[in-house]
């Protein structure tokens, strides 16, 4: 038998389980991440569509553009890493990657600007605001097969830090 954490969960495994999963395996050969998600599913429940549709999704090649920046300090190439695989993405050219790559590439930084106003008794005030702003200026040259969703969730993604 062997035990396997994952943080505060232990999960123990007995070679009947690898069994099983060894079995699924053998019987329905398919995409290596579904082979993963299947295996996790027989063990642990049965995983729904959205959460296929939702890698599906990551999985779909976008075509994208870091903008340059003058700044000295600036990263170029701009390294972008998922699940241990590196890609480095060149500034001002166009880049094909997958939609993974993009979503870790994706950082919302806060600058903190001092703005000044007259409060209800007519005296000027003054008070700090966090204004996000991307990391990386990014451009999508080409959205993938659903342009509309894509575009939904790069706007969703790019407000999510705010």
């Amino acid at each position: 038998m062997t035990t396997i954490r994952r943080g505060k969960n232990e999960v123990k495994v007995t070679n009947e389980d690898v069994n099983e999963i060894t079995q699924t395996v053998i019987e329905h050969p398919v995409h290596e991440e579904q082979r993963i998600v299947e295996c996790h599913s027989n063990k642990f429940g049965k995983l729904d569509d959205e959460y296929m549709q939702w890698i599906a999704f990551m999985e779909e090649e976008v075509v994208i553009v870091v903008g340059l920046s003058d700044s000295e300090f600036a990263v170029d190439p701009v390294p972008c890493g998922v699940n241990g695989t590196i890609h480095k993405i060149k500034r001002g050219e166009p880049t094909k990657i997958k939609r993974m790559f993009l979503d870790a590439l994706i950082q919302i930084e806060f600058t903190v600007k001092t703005v000044e106003y007259e409060d209800d008794n007519r005296l000027k005030q003054t008070k700090l605001v966090k204004m996000p702003k991307m990391a990386y200026p990014i451009s999508i040259m080409d959205h993938g097969p659903d342009p509309v969703k894509s575009q939904r969730w790069f706007q969703w993604r790019c407000n999510e830090g705010v």
